[in-house]
């Protein structure tokens, strides 16, 4: 870098910036994403450069193609999910993990996001961005199945009860469904 003034001698200092790459995403044990599945996204770097500190880093999930946007860009975060600024686990600084919960409510291909704020690398503000994080695009299919009913439909309690799925590519002798009670569960 040289600085100069009219009437003085050139000054040069000599700076060393350090790019370091966005991190790359996974989900963990999902490889088939559906909507309204919860979806951990797990973001990992070989630096110490994450953030899960309520402010700080920053998730968003948008259209394939469309760019990410830069830090005071509108925000464009698509199929029903919302930026993440409050990534986990816990409040860790200059880390190397941070992940981030959502669902989609629609199907598609979308793009990962990820700021890392830079106050805890010492950045200048206004270089910030969001950038697309490694890990290549989220495809995000439609509820398989897609529908259910039941028979009859008001059950009573010890009554036999038939439920029917519709859907695609459903496989009767391979596929399970569970019941679980309406709260308190999970699948």
């Amino acid at each position: 870098t040289q600085f100069t003034n009219p009437g003085f001698i050139p000054v040069f200092m000599n700076h060393v910036v350090r790019v370091l790459p966005q991190p790359v995403w996974t989900t963990g044990q999902h490889s088939r994403l559906q909507v309204w599945q919860s979806l951990t996204l797990y973001f990992d770097s070989p630096y110490d450069s994450l953030s899960s500190l309520v402010g700080t880093d920053q998730v968003m999930i948008v259209a394939h193609n469309v760019a990410c946007p830069g830090l005071n860009g509108s925000d464009l975060s698509a199929g029903g999910s919302v930026t993440g600024r409050d990534l986990g686990p816990g409040d860790l600084v200059n880390t190397t993990t941070t992940s981030y919960n959502t669902s989609l409510a629609q199907p598609g291909e979308y793009k990962v996001c990820y700021l890392t704020r830079g106050q805890h690398l010492n950045l200048i503000y206004g270089t910030e961005a969001l950038a697309e994080a490694g890990g290549g695009p989220l495809q995000v299919l439609p509820a398989n199945p897609a529908t259910y009913s039941v028979l009859p439909i008001e059950p009573r309690a010890q009554q036999e009860v038939s439920i029917f799925f519709q859907g695609h590519n459903l496989q009767p002798f391979r596929d399970q469904a569970k019941i679980v009670p309406a709260s308190g569960a999970t699948c």
